[in-house]
């Protein structure tokens, strides 16, 4: 997941995990809502657990949204899912850069970048992963 005050973006891996792809984007509510909204879809989808993107500046100390983002982890760990923080340094950059290259209609729509940034942290825990 990437979060964000506005959004929260969404990805899933495929069975084997292996490859992760965008899933969706959700209007945040506040953490509770957002919680029981992505505890939702976690168990529709029978997901082991969720990664959650956790900023950080360049030189690794936490980002300002991490307070937010580690209250999530709790309100998701007391529903019962397990939860990964991972490093998303420059995913929301690395997302906007690969949408240049697509059609003008999905290039503005930030939900599309909120939905790529997930995909790219899901990703990059995927690959951490021995195999």
């Amino acid at each position: 997941m990437d979060y964000g005050r506005r959004r929260t973006g969404l990805s899933v891996s495929d069975p084997e995990g292996r490859l992760a792809v965008p899933l969706a984007t959700i209007a945040c509510r506040g953490l509770d809502d957002l919680a029981a909204r992505i505890t939702e879809r976690a168990r529709e989808r029978e997901a082991a657990g969720v990664v959650l993107g956790m900023p950080r500046h360049e030189d690794g100390r936490a980002g300002d949204l991490a307070p937010e983002i580690e209250g999530l982890a709790e309100r998701l760990r007391n529903r019962g899912l397990a939860v990964v923080l991972w490093d998303e340094r420059l995913t929301s950059w690395e997302a906007g850069s690969l949408l240049e290259h697509a059609p003008r209609a999905v290039r503005r729509k930030k939900e599309n970048i909120d939905a790529v940034a997930a995909t790219l942290i899901l990703q990059s825990y995927l690959e951490s992963l021995p195999r």
